[in-house]
């Protein structure tokens, strides 16, 4: 839509010279104002020569795009009316598109409304702005590729030229709009960097490029021998990428023995690529022989095993027999040079061998007995000379009635059979020693036996022992070699042939103490069973009770009375004193004919009175007048008082007892229906229990209503 006004001007009210009489002459100022977003085009500015007539009243532009229309009439797409001034800023009034054409003309009109002619036709065309990313880049000697990424205005078109061969742009190299070129760096060759650049439009892709490389490689050499390394090709520099190839020769009388450093192996001639700076060091060594040097048993050679000589060298070696050993004879190359203890290679140029053989001295073995025994002494292997190092083992045999009891001289020690080295002449002498026997004696506590402890017996004796127990207390078993032969008072071993014990026990002849089983924790009688386990030898019992007040009873009783003449089971008694309620304690004592046995430990106990009953029904409504009363039974508890108010008020108050509730055992509902008809209306109703130790709390209240 064209946002213009056409205005009809009558005849003769526009002059001539309105037709450009002031000759508006359109001139460019432009002026190109940057700002952070590139999408912003320069600023325009029109001028023109002002008119001289007294009514003008202002200017208007017109101006339209390439696009727009371009009908004979001259009509635009867009008009802004600047006014009486003869210079505009068109970038004041519409943002310009980049690449896109515009043409502008304009008019003057005077107060009346007349406008003149359009002006002379002024095309102009915004300049595109550009911008790449990235500006620069970065290649090693190797090349590769990159992109650079262009951002335009949709109009506006680009071309990319790069002004090196080796940069070569491979895909959009012109586009319009937004674009992305794409190109390579081929791999530099020289010992230099190089740099090139992508030009588009007004922007530069600046490529750097690095030099090949070039590295140093250092040959050394190592060991013992010498020798020389060629390169191929020599020099010490190489470009990266090169082909070495290492040749080590040993000189005369060494050997090259293999690589180390930058590469390995141990064949003489090998190639590697120059990719670093690399350090190689080759190995030589100078030619050995070696001189094989072993020691029979019972000796040494030194230095022992395979000596290495260098060529032309001498080589010495000491021969050293054991203790109590001699050299038998020295054997180089395998013929015999006699029994030396040195020899001397001289000038080594080839393998040898040198072997050194030995031979032992001869020693003296002495035996003898000793001790109140007798036996013998054998020797193994028999006989009294023995090479030095050989291990005679030597067996002591006593005879019967004797023991043997150690070795003493070349050897110590207690067990019949040892074993001795013969390094010197030695005498050995075997002691033994008549048999005796150990009878042990032990006696428990409350008693003793006589004598005590170990006894020493000699073979075929007798030994008697006395078994005595202590006041009150009897002899309760006595065991020979842990078998029992009953509560004996002596007893005697005879012909004493092996080694006995013998242990007595005692018991006291007292009764033990007894131990309580009943009343203990709560309980709802004041006159309880008390109740104990009977103890075996116990014909009577002392019963003991506190309750709250202090000491309430203290009274003998016989077994047969407590119901447990028998000494088992358990034993009871029901004292007729009447308790208090609350905490309690009993014990009790027992007794027989040989005095009174100890007191048992206290068992606590609490006397209590029944806890309150909790109602169950009736509650709510109901229409039963003589309603059944339900509650949960009380332990202990024997009675229950039922007591009701209905709306006359108190109307049942009555004591009945626990079988007459149905509840008994203190567990389960108790219930009870009495005869009394309850009035309409509201009812409330109480629980109080009862046992001998007292009333107990009344329950809470229940409620219920009966109705018609």
């Amino acid at each position: 839509m064209n946002h213009f006004f056409q205005v009809t001007l009558p005849t003769g009210c526009m002059p001539s010279r309105f037709r450009l009489f002031f000759g508006i002459l359109l001139v460019f100022a432009l002026a190109f104002c940057f700002s952070p977003t590139p999408a912003l085009s320069a600023d325009l500015t029109l001028a023109w020569d002002p008119n001289t007539e007294e009514d003008l009243a202002g200017y208007r532009i017109y101006y339209r795009t390439a696009d727009g229309d371009t009908d004979s009439d001259g009509d635009y797409d867009f008009i802004v009316d600047v006014g009486n001034q003869t210079e505009c800023t068109v970038t004041d009034h519409l943002e310009l598109e980049e690449g896109l054409p515009y043409y502008f003309s304009a008019t003057a009109y005077d107060l009346a409304g007349n406008e003149s002619d359009y002006s002379n036709e002024v095309p102009y065309t915004p300049r595109c702005n550009y911008s790449i990313t990235p500006t620069s880049q970065s290649f090693d000697y190797s090349g590769g590729t990159g992109v650079v990424n262009v951002t335009a205005k949709p109009r506006c078109s680009w071309a990319a030229v790069s002004n090196a061969a080796w940069l070569i742009i491979t895909s959009n190299s012109n586009g319009l709009g937004n674009g992305t070129i794409y190109y390579t760096v081929s791999q530099n060759s020289e010992n230099s960097g190089r740099t090139g650049t992508l030009t588009i439009e007004d922007r530069t892709l600046t490529v750097t490029q690095q030099e090949i490389p070039t590295y140093s490689l250092t040959v050394t050499t190592a060991g013992t021998g010498t020798g020389t390394v060629t390169t191929n090709p020599s020099g010490t520099l190489f470009n990266a990428g090169t082909v070495v190839t290492l040749t080590a020769a040993p000189d005369v009388g060494s050997t090259f023995t293999g690589w180390s450093g930058g590469v390995s192996g141990t064949s003489p001639t090998l190639s590697f690529t120059m990719n670093t700076d690399t350090t190689v060091t080759a190995g030589f060594t100078l030619k050995t022989y070696t001189i094989t040097a072993t020691a029979g048993p019972n000796g040494s050679i030194s230095p022992q095993g395979s000596v290495t000589a260098n060529h032309g060298a001498n080589q010495s070696f000491t021969i050293t027999p054991n203790e109590h050993y001699r050299v038998a004879d020295l054997k180089v190359d395998g013929l015999s040079q006699g029994a030396l203890t040195t020899y001397t290679f001289m000038g080594v140029i080839s393998d040898h061998t040198i072997q050194a053989g030995f031979t032992p001295i001869i020693y003296t073995l002495t035996l003898t007995t000793a001790g109140t025994g007798t036996g013998t002494v054998t020797t193994n292997p028999s006989g009294t000379l023995f090479n030095a190092g050989t291990v005679v083992a030597l067996t002591a045999a006593p005879d019967v009635s004797s023991t043997f009891t150690g070795w003493s001289g070349g050897v110590s020690g207690t067990s019949p059979t040892v074993s001795l080295t013969m390094n010197r002449d030695t005498t050995v002498t075997a002691t033994f020693t008549l048999r005796t026997y150990t009878i042990t004696a032990a006696a428990g506590n409350h008693g003793s036996i006589s004598p005590n402890g170990p006894v020493v017996v000699n073979h075929g004796a007798s030994q008697q022992f006395t078994i005595t127990p202590d006041p009150v207390y009897g002899i309760a078993e006595v065991k020979v070699d842990g078998v029992s032969i009953g509560a004996v008072g002596s007893y005697s071993f005879s012909n004493v042939a092996t080694n006995h014990t013998i242990e007595a026990s005692f018991v006291s002849l007292l009764p033990e103490a007894a131990t309580l089983v009943s009343p203990s924790a709560k309980t709802y009688a004041n006159t309880p069973t008390y109740v104990w386990n009977a103890v075996s030898n116990s014909t009577q019992y002392y019963v003991k009770v506190n309750d709250a007040g202090g000491t309430k009873i203290q009274q003998w009783v016989t077994a047969s009375e407590a119901g447990c003449s028998n000494g088992t089971g358990t034993c009871s008694v029901t004292p007729p004193a009447e308790l208090a309620a609350g905490a309690g304690t009993w014990w009790i004592q027992t007794r027989n004919s040989f005095g009174d046995g100890p007191l048992s430990q206290g068992l606590a106990f609490t006397v209590s009175k029944p806890e309150a009953a909790t109602p169950v029904s009736p509650t709510g409504k109901i229409k039963d007048r003589t309603p059944l009363y339900t509650w949960d039974a009380v332990e202990g508890s024997t009675k229950y008082y039922l007591m009701v108010n209905d709306s006359t008020g108190a109307k049942i108050r009555k004591w009945y007892t626990a079988a007459e509730v149905g509840c008994p055992s203190g567990t389960g509902t108790c219930s009870a229906t009495p005869s009394i008809e309850l009035a309409i209306g509201t009812v409330k109703w109480w629980i109080q229990t009862w046992s001998p130790v007292g009333t107990g709390p009344w329950s809470d209240s229940i409620f219920f209503t009966l109705s018609r």
